[in-house]
């Protein structure tokens, strides 16, 4: 009995933390300009374009997104959800209907007010469904997270 509950903790610690799955566009822009200074030593001038990451495989941008999503739902309440979905899954969605929005936030990483917006968005309508992917760059200080939003409003559940 004890074998079987202490797999099952295990199984459920392994679930919870990556809560979302999938891939999405990352850039690590520290390591990156720290590439490309190397290469310039060489004469060489390029560069380095975001590589499609599994949210899985990094527990830092999983937290990041559940992060969002917590943001989300607490300034914007008259929403009804905000799922994530990955770039793959995102280009699938059917989005007649939806109204696309690209948002842009930055999180501080050491910071008590860690969210902030980037640019100008229409507010999301009440009872709303909203579906979203991401774009990470991540530097020292903080990430930037281009966020690119189908909102599925609450006529076109008909």
């Amino acid at each position: 009995m004890k074998l079987i509950l202490t797999s099952l903790l295990v199984l459920l610690s392994l679930f919870s933390n990556a809560q979302n799955r999938g891939y999405i566009y990352y850039l690590n822009q520290v390591k990156a300009s720290e590439d490309i200074q190397e290469m310039k030593k060489y004469g060489l001038n390029f560069e380095i374009s975001p590589v499609l990451i599994s949210v899985e495989k990094l527990p830092k941008v999983d937290s990041l997104l559940e992060d969002y999503k917590t943001y989300i739902t607490t300034y914007y309440s008259q929403i009804n959800s905000i799922s994530f979905l990955d770039s793959y899954e995102f280009a699938k969605l059917d989005k007649r209907g939806m109204k696309i929005q690209t948002l842009c936030y930055t999180q501080k990483k050491y910071e008590d007010y860690k969210w902030g917006g980037c640019k100008y968005f229409e507010i999301f309508h009440v009872f709303s469904n909203l579906y979203f992917t991401t774009y990470v760059k991540e530097y020292a200080d903080r990430y930037e997270m281009e966020v690119t939003v189908a909102e599925k409003l609450k006529l076109s559940n008909r």
